[in-house]
C-alpha cells in the first residue's frame, strides 16, 4: 500500500501541475518513476542490499592493484601479482584470512593437487576440520597427533639450532 501510494503520489505532482517536469525537481520524479521498480527492489525483497559497497570496494582494490603493477619487472610478474591479488581479494570476501589461507594451501599441497575443489576460500576451513577429525579417529587416545607435532617441532629446534651453530 505504501509504495503505491507514494507511486500515486509523485504521478499527481505532474497532473496537478504542482512540479514542471522540465524543472530539476520534474527530472528527479520523472528518472524515479521510470526506474521505479529496480530502485524500490530493496523494500520488496528481504535480504536485498541498500548499496554497491562490496562492488565499489572490489573496483577499489583493483584500481589499486593496477596502480601497482606499473612497478613489476615482467608480464610473468605482473600475473602473478594479479593471482594473488584475486585470492586475497576472495579470502577477504569469504571472512577468510589471506596469509592463513595461503599457508594452509602449502602445508597441504599434496591434498590440494588430489582435490583443488576442497581447498577453496570458502571451504578449506571445513577441510582442514575434517581432516583433523580424521586424523584423531586414526589416533584412539587422541595423542597421536600431539605427538606427532611434538616430534616435528624438536626437530624444527634441533635444524634450527644446526644452522646457527654453523653459521658462526
Amino acid at each position: 500500500m505504501g509504495l503505491q501510494f507514494g507511486q500515486a503520489w509523485l504521478r499527481s505532482q505532474f497532473a496537478e501541475k504542482k512540479v514542471e517536469p522540465n524543472s530539476g525537481l520534474g527530472e528527479a520524479i520523472t528518472y524515479l518513476l521510470k526506474h521505479w521498480e529496480p530502485l524500490t527492489l530493496f523494500l520488496r525483497k528481504a535480504g536485498a542490499p541498500l548499496d554497491n559497497n562490496v562492488c565499489e570496494r572490489a573496483l577499489k582494490k583493483a584500481i589499486l592493484h593496477r596502480k601497482n603493477s606499473l612497478f613489476y619487472k615482467t608480464g610473468n610478474g605482473a600475473r602473478v601479482g594479479d593471482l594473488y591479488m584475486s585470492l586475497i581479494h576472495t579470502c577477504e570476501l569469504n571472512d577468510a584470512n589471506p596469509f592463513e589461507y595461503l599457508t594452509e594451501r602449502q602445508r597441504h599441497a599434496a591434498e590440494m593437487a588430489k582435490h583443488p575443489a576442497r581447498w577453496m576460500p570458502w571451504n578449506y576451513r571445513q577441510t582442514l576440520q575434517q581432516d583433523t577429525a580424521n586424523e584423531h579417529s586414526a589416533y584412539p587416545d587422541g595423542k597421536g597427533t600431539e605427538v606427532v607435532r611434538r616430534i616435528m617441532l624438536a626437530n624444527s629446534r634441533r635444524v634450527r639450532w644446526s644452522s646457527d651453530r654453523s653459521s658462526q
